[in-house]
Order: C-alpha cells, then structure tokens, then sequence
C-alpha cells in the first residue's frame, strides 16, 4: 500500500477525468486569426525553410492531432465522475454537447462538497484535468469552485490525489499502460481518446459518455490497486 493513501477515506473521494476536443473538424475551419495563434504555438518544431509544402502539411496534420490539449483551442466536452460506496462503484458521465452546461453542472457539483468531501482523484490531473477545466472555466466567465481556484495554494493544502504523482517511477505514465502493467482490465479496449473529437463532430455524445465511464473505473481500480484492494466492477442498472 501506498502509505499516502492509507488513511484516505474513501467516501470522500470523488474520481474525476475529462475528454476534450476541438470546436473545429479541421485547421481549415478555424478562423484565422486563431489559426494563426495555433500556429504560432506549435511550428517551432518545424523548419519551413528546409520543408516542402507536403512536410509542412503533414506537420501541421499532426499537431492538429494533439489540439485537445490546449485549453485555448479546445473545449471540455465530457466530464465522467466516480465515487465508490463500500466496493461499489457509481460511475457517471456527461456529454450534453454544451461546454458551458457542461462546466456549469460541475461547478454546481463541486461547490456543493465541503473541504472534507471534496477531494479529487485523477490521473495526470495536475497537469491536465485540473489547469485545463479551470483555464475553460475563466474563459467562459466562470467562477471557479475550491477544488480548481488552487493558483498560488501550497501543494499540502489542494484536496487532489493525482495517481500519476503518486507512481514511484516518477515518470510520465498514460493510465492505459499503469492500468495493464497492473493487471486491469485495458480501459481503452473500446477506443481511443484520439477518437473522441471524431465523436463528438458526429455528435455520438452517448458513445462518449460509455468510453469516459470506463476511464473514471480504471482510474478507481488504479486508486485501489494502490491500496492493496481488489479491482471492482460496475454493477448493471436494473430495467
């Protein structure tokens, strides 16, 4: 067990993970002065004094790939939370198809728990889920809730438990290789977040919605796999 996570109480918790995606199918669609911003932004990779035009096209496809993790560029288009009940897990997501619905709803939940049950639980979310959902938050003219207004706060005092943080190694870890490297389940068995702004333009909000579940449960078996417990599964409604 890490020891960190030893006296954790569990029903405090709240798993949280994001998928974000482009406004935009294409660079093309982009308006151009933004266009140019992005493009500002990831061409120092890029030589175009030795490159041809198709280089230069296949660079920027590329980049275009990895948009959706830019805040500037992109929106949150599903949040998925989870919190476990004993050894049961409840999962939750939502894709409603508006970013500011979306954001509203997780304010609205997040400032509805206290100090003491607001603690979050993420993967790599000190360096995404968490900046990323409040730069779209201010962008939007949001206020934020406690648990993302942490500018400034001492890192002891932030009520965040990152797993990726906590992995030994020390190192940059997807959750999909933590997740198989311990024995669990591969949460990306049924796609790919490479997919999900595809998903979203097709307006598949659903088939987001079940690909973002399966993340926040690997995330709590990742948390519990930490803690020398078994993996859980969720338990199917009843109709």
């Amino acid at each position: 067990m890490i020891k960190a996570l030893k006296n954790k109480y569990v029903d405090e918790i709240l798993f949280l993970d994001i998928e974000t995606a482009p406004p935009w199918e294409t660079f093309h669609d982009m308006p151009e002065d933004l266009a140019g911003c992005w493009w500002d932004r990831v061409k120092w990779k890029f030589n175009p004094a030795t490159a041809s035009q198709e280089e230069e096209n296949a660079f920027r496809d590329e980049a275009w790939e990895k948009i959706g993790t830019m805040a500037e560029f992109s929106r949150v288009v599903c949040v998925s939370m989870g919190y476990l009940d004993g050894d049961v897990p409840h999962v939750h997501a939502d894709c409603p198809g508006d970013e500011v619905v979306l954001l509203k709803s997780l304010q609205e939940t997040l400032k509805k728990r206290s100090k003491s049950t607001g603690i979050l639980c993420t993967h790599n979310g000190n360096m995404f889920d968490i900046p990323f959902l409040a730069a779209r938050m201010i962008l939007n003219r949001l206020d934020l809730p406690p648990q993302l207004d942490v500018i400034g706060v001492k890192p002891w005092l932030i009520p965040h438990i990152d797993t990726m943080d906590l992995w030994p190694a020390r190192k940059f870890v997807s959750m999909r290789t933590l997740a198989l490297a311990l024995g669990l389940p591969d949460p990306k068995a049924g796609g790919s977040g490479a997919q999900v702004a595809e998903l979203y333009h097709a307006k598949k909000y659903g088939e987001i919605e079940k690909y973002a579940e399966g993340d926040v449960l690997c995330l709590i078996n990742i948390f519990r796999a930490f803690r020398n417990e078994p993996p859980v599964s969720l338990v199917p409604e009843e109709k």
